[in-house]
């Protein structure tokens, strides 16, 4: 269990260091681009495969199997999406410059769909701009509301929910790489 809690707990330094990287030196751009998020993704995922091998397959309790490794990963993940949640809030909480940052790119996002819906349902372009005008009245109208802003106290029991299916997903998954594999003879093989 101590390897555990220190796997969640690197894992909460790697979210809390890279939360500090977009507050003080890379501009907030970056944080919703689509590249970054799969960077992030696979540098986190490799960063966990590795230090679960090395941290939660201990020869002491035996081999680590599927279900003990979907165990670990869950109970390490559960802490870094509480820790690197109020990281985030305390980093963001009060910052103008990240709000508007979110609300813009939020924005982009729902004008990208509106065209992609408009396209895929056979819409010319002018029908994509005119329904792209449309929501921008909606939304000035405030038929759309303003999306919430996530790095908030009031906002963070979801959050942390969302984190914990995050969690649950990622372990199942991550699991089969963690996991100590067995020969056909009973032994155990270090993958």
């Amino acid at each position: 269990m101590n390897n555990t809690v220190k796997l969640g707990l690197i894992l909460s330094g790697i979210s809390i260091v890279s939360l500090l990287l977009y507050k003080f030196v890379l501009p907030l751009e970056i944080l919703f681009s689509w590249k970054q998020m799969v960077i992030s993704m696979v540098i986190s995922v490799a960063i966990t495969i590795w230090l679960g091998r090395k941290l939660l397959r201990d020869p002491e309790e035996g081999r680590l199997g599927y279900g003990q490794a979907v165990k670990k990963l869950f109970i390490a993940y559960l802490i870094s999406g509480v820790i690197g949640g109020l990281g985030g809030v305390l980093a963001f909480g009060n910052d103008d410059k990240m709000k508007t940052a979110f609300i813009e790119y939020s924005y982009e996002t729902q004008e990208a769909s509106t065209r992609m819906i408009s396209s895929m349902s056979g819409g010319s372009e002018a029908d994509q701009e005119a329904a792209v005008e449309q929501m921008r009245e909606m939304r000035e109208s405030g038929d759309i509301p303003e999306p919430s802003y996530p790095y908030t106290f009031s906002s963070l029991p979801l959050m942390l929910f969302g984190s914990a299916i995050g969690a649950i997903i990622m372990a199942l998954i991550l699991a089969i790489f963690v996991k100590e594999k067995e020969d056909n003879f009973g032994g155990v093989i270090d993958a």
